[in-house]
Formats: C-alpha cells, sequence, structure tokens
C-alpha cells in the first residue's frame, strides 16, 4: 500500500494498492483489518521528516535515497536507506511528480508526501 499524506493536516488522503491485476487501484481500507484509511491521522509525522532530514545530511554525498522509517513505542526508527528507491510509487500515490513533492518536505514551500 501506498499512501498520501498531507504533510500540513498530517493526515492520509489518498491510499493505493497493487491488486491482481498488476495495477495500482485506490483503496479507502486496509485489507487485513479493515481499519478505515480516509482522512487518518498519521502519528508523529513530524519525528519522522525530521529524522529522514538528519539521514539526508549525514549521507549528503548520495543524490536520493528513499528511507524506511517505522514509527515504535521509543520513536521513529530508520530500518534502512534504499539509493535505488522507486520514485514512481510514490508520483503514482500523489498523482503527481515528486517535484512538487520535494520543496513541502524540504521546508519550502506547501505539498504532500
Amino acid at each position: 500500500m501506498l499512501a498520501s499524506i498531507n504533510v500540513d493536516t498530517q493526515r492520509i488522503f489518498q491510499v493505493v494498492r497493487k491488486l491482481n491485476d498488476g495495477l495500482l487501484h485506490e483503496i479507502t481500507h486496509h485489507p487485513d483489518t479493515g481499519a478505515d484509511l480516509r482522512n487518518y491521522h498519521f502519528p508523529n509525522l513530524d519525528a519522522v521528516l525530521a529524522l529522514a532530514r538528519r539521514c539526508a545530511q549525514v549521507f549528503d554525498q548520495v543524490p536520493a535515497v528513499g528511507w524506511d522509517i517505522v514509527l515504535t513505542d521509543c520513536g521513529a526508527v530508520v530500518l534502512e536507506g534504499n539509493p535505488m528507491f522507486d520514485p514512481i510509487g510514490l508520483q503514482l500515490c500523489a498523482n503527481q511528480g515528486v517535484r512538487n513533492i520535494i520543496p513541502k518536505l524540504m521546508g519550502d514551500g506547501p505539498g504532500v508526501l
């Protein structure tokens, strides 16, 4: 599943999932739990973004890294960094190119995650 999150409200506004036909389809409920994903508040998004920014600063010699970050009872934790991440999924989920998303994530203007 890929979720688009409004950085300002910290809420999910769209979720897509690859189905049996191999295409991404919009879904509204979690496939395993049935929980409604629409307008779900993403907890501690500020901490996740801050950790990703710190990681980017440490690995500033790498042009682009997709950081896998999880939230635990102890806070945000990096699982791994992927220098060969797939920005296409992000673009499909957000229904826009990543060029429109990056400025907001870097603190330079409006955008979505």
